[in-house]
C-alpha cells in the first residue's frame, strides 16, 4: 500500500526511448530565431572556458568525428560520475557505501505476480520485480566492506544468499522456476549509495549539475527518477530565466537559487529515508547505522 497510490512497472528502454521522442519533437518546434536544437549520440572528452563561453569538445560515437559545442551554460547529466563538472573541479560527496548486485531471471512458466517485493535480510535488503517476456529482476543491496558483497560477485554466491537469507523472494523464484541465463557468467554490480555534488551550482561559472550527477539517492526511497525529472525541468527553466536576463540587461526577479532548491530537495530525502530503514526489525551493523 502507498499512500500516493498504485505504483506503475516501468519498461525503462521504452519509457527513455518516449522521452528521447519528446525532446526530438522539441528541437524540430525551435524558435526560429534561435540556433536549431538537435539530439547527438557523442562520447564527451573535454570541456574548457574561453572570453565567457563554454567550449565541450565530443567524439561521434558511430564516425569517430570530433566535434566542438558552445554555449553560455553547461550542465553535467552524467548521472553519478559527474565527468564534466569533476574537471572543473566539482566532487561527489558520498555519504554511504551502498552497492547494488543484480541478476536477470528467466522462466519459460506465466508469472502472475506483479508485486514490487522489497525483504529486509541482516545484512541488507533485496529487490525483485516482474519484467516483460518471463523475465524477473533480483537486486541485492549491501555494503562494500559487509562479508557477503564478496559472496554476491559471484552466481553461487548470489544465489546462496538469495535461498538462504531471503524467504519470499526465494519463494517466487523456486515456484516459478526462474533460473539465471546461460550467458550469466556474474552478476552485475553498481554503486547505490547517496552522494552530493559540492558544489551543485557556480552561477558565476556558469554550470550546473542536475539528476544523479547533483544528488543521488538509496533505491529504497524510490526517488532518483521522479526527483530527476523534476530538476531538470527547474534547471531548464532557470537557466532560461538567466539567458534571457543576460541578453536583455534587466534584474533578477523571479530567479530562485538552484542550490536552495538542491537543498531541500535533499533534506526531505534524508527524513524519508530515516523512516524507511527505521521499522527494520534487525539490529545489525548494516541497519542501525542508517537509523542514526
Amino acid at each position: 500500500m502507498n499512500p500516493y497510490g498504485s505504483g506503475l512497472h516501468l519498461d525503462r528502454a521504452l519509457f527513455d526511448e518516449s522521452l528521447r521522442d519528446s525532446v526530438r519533437d522539441g528541437c524540430c518546434k525551435t524558435n526560429s530565431d534561435c540556433v536549431p536544437s538537435r539530439m547527438i549520440r557523442e562520447r564527451f572528452i573535454s570541456v574548457e572556458k574561453q572570453d565567457g563561453t563554454w567550449s565541450v569538445h565530443t567524439e561521434h560515437l558511430d564516425t569517430h568525428t570530433l566535434n566542438c559545442y558552445r554555449s553560455k551554460w553547461v550542465v553535467d547529466a552524467t548521472g553519478r560520475k559527474a565527468v564534466l563538472v569533476r574537471k572543473l573541479g566539482a566532487k561527489v560527496l558520498k555519504k554511504d557505501s551502498l552497492l547494488a548486485f543484480y541478476s536477470l531471471f528467466v522462466s519459460s512458466e506465466d508469472d502472475n505476480d506483479h508485486r514490487t517485493l522489497i525483504e529486509a535480510t541482516e545484512s541488507g535488503w533485496w529487490y525483485t520485480s516482474q519484467l516483460a517476456h518471463n523475465r524477473r529482476i533480483v537486486v541485492y543491496h549491501t555494503d562494500d566492506n559487509d562479508a557477503s558483497a564478496k559472496l554476491a560477485r559471484k552466481p553461487d554466491g548470489f544465489l546462496d544468499l538469495l535461498h538462504n537469507h531471503t524467504v519470499h523472494i526465494s519463494q517466487i523464484i523456486l515456484e516459478h522456476n526462474y533460473d539465471l541465463p546461460p550467458e550469466a557468467k556474474f552478476p552485475h554490480c553498481t554503486a547505490a549509495g547517496s552522494s552530493v555534488l559540492d558544489p551543485i551550482c557556480d552561477e558565476t561559472e556558469h554550470w550546473c549539475a542536475v539528476g544523479d550527477a547533483a544528488m543521488s539517492f538509496d533505491p529504497l526511497s524510490s526517488q532518483g527518477i521522479i526527483t530527476a525529472l523534476n530538476a531538470g525541468c527547474f534547471i531548464g527553466e532557470e537557466l532560461a530565466k538567466r539567458i534571457t536576463l543576460e541578453s536583455d540587461a534587466t534584474g533578477s526577479d523571479g530567479i530562485c537559487s538552484i542550490p536552495d532548491y538542491f537543498e531541500a530537495v535533499g533534506q526531505k530525502y534524508e527524513t524519508q529515508k530515516k523512516y524507511y530503514y527505521r521499522y527494520a526489525r534487525f539490529d545489525t551493523e548494516f541497519w542501525a547505522k542508517r537509523r542514526l
